[in-house]
């Protein structure tokens, strides 16, 4: 007679011996103990690991596990996955793990998450015999950020002498991890004259940075000329010597020292056909004609008119120190 058990473990190192003689398909059932069992009057002690098919001849029984070898598992190596998406990485491929022993099929699963953050996530691989016998093996998914925030900013941008450093507009900012690095800049507080080229930093929490300028170019402020010239345009006597005056302001609107502005006069003659034609000479050779009061900080330039045309003129003030140019400001002359 043969006899098939359903499944059955044990640690039990000794010999099986059958006593008795169980009827025609009998079932034995073992427990996982691995000790002893007893169906009905017959007493089975066994050794090995199941499954195990029993043969009963006469009133002898051999037992024979197919496969003594361990359930075993391999899981895939370590990886190191550079992040995808804000925090950390999504459809991350982790490999196949393979297993051995028991008896086939094997059911293998694992705990992987469907979003790893950033750092080492421990994954555990199962792996699952046709006899329930199991095993495991683990896999380290480390998830990296070394890819540097992308940052854009203005090329060029003009203020006015004062203006802080928060008067810049931002500049463009994005990362595929860090979803809002840290943007600094090394402008000072506020802007002197002149072209300033300032720094923008982009860091994201990997540290991971990237940089980016804008070149500052801060002007003075003016409004306008001083009296006697009013606007419209005010018309003066030709051949005159005409005073003009400006001062020059700061962000706020305050006069401020201009002393090193180094400004000159610029003068074009405007024609109703041709409109302003090329500067004309301003005859102040030495910038003799040029001058700042301290007291005031009020620049002035004294227009010599003798020997021109009677007409209008357009008046610009340049400054050396910015290169900013001012203007225009008409001026009628007539005899």
């Amino acid at each position: 007679m043969t006899f098939t058990t359903t499944r059955a473990w044990s640690s039990y190192q000794g010999t099986i011996r059958y006593y008795g003689n169980p009827s025609s398909g009998t079932l034995f059932t073992f427990n996982k103990s691995g000790t002893e069992m007893l169906p009905g009057n017959v007493r089975f002690l066994f050794d090995g690991k199941g499954p195990y098919t029993i043969t009963i001849s006469g009133c002898e029984m051999e037992i024979a596990p197919p496969h003594t070898d361990d359930m075993t598992i391999t899981a895939p190596a370590d990886i190191t996955v550079e992040g995808n998406t804000k925090g950390g990485a999504i459809n991350v491929a982790l490999g196949d793990a393979t297993a051995s022993g028991g008896t086939p099929p094997y059911t293998i699963t694992n705990d992987a998450p469907g979003f790893f953050p950033l750092g080492t996530t421990i994954v555990t691989w199962t792996a699952t015999d046709a006899g329930r016998n199991s095993a495991t093996a683990t896999q380290r998914v480390t998830i990296v950020d070394t890819t540097p925030p992308k940052i854009t900013a203005v090329e060029s941008f003009n203020v006015i002498v004062g203006a802080p450093s928060s008067a810049l507009p931002l500049p463009t900012v994005s990362d595929i991890v860090d979803p809002s690095p840290t943007v600094t800049n090394n402008a000072p507080a506020s802007f002197h004259p002149g072209t300033t080229v300032v720094t923008w930093t982009a860091m994201d929490t990997s540290g991971n940075s990237a940089t980016a300028t804008t070149t500052v170019i801060a002007v003075y402020g003016l409004s306008g000329l001083l009296p006697p010239y009013q606007a419209p345009p005010t018309t003066f006597k030709l051949g005159s010597t005409i005073p003009l005056k400006w001062r020059y302001t700061d962000y706020t609107g305050t006069v401020v020292d201009s002393s090193s502005a180094a400004p000159y006069v610029e003068v074009r003659f405007v024609s109703s056909s041709v409109g302003e034609g090329d500067p004309i000479s301003t005859e102040d050779p030495g910038a003799s004609g040029r001058q700042y009061d301290p007291l005031t900080c009020t620049w002035q330039f004294n227009w010599q008119t003798k020997g021109l045309s009677a007409g209008t003129y357009a008046i610009y003030i340049v400054c050396g120190q910015t290169g900013q140019r001012n203007g225009p400001f008409l001026i009628q002359l007539r005899p």
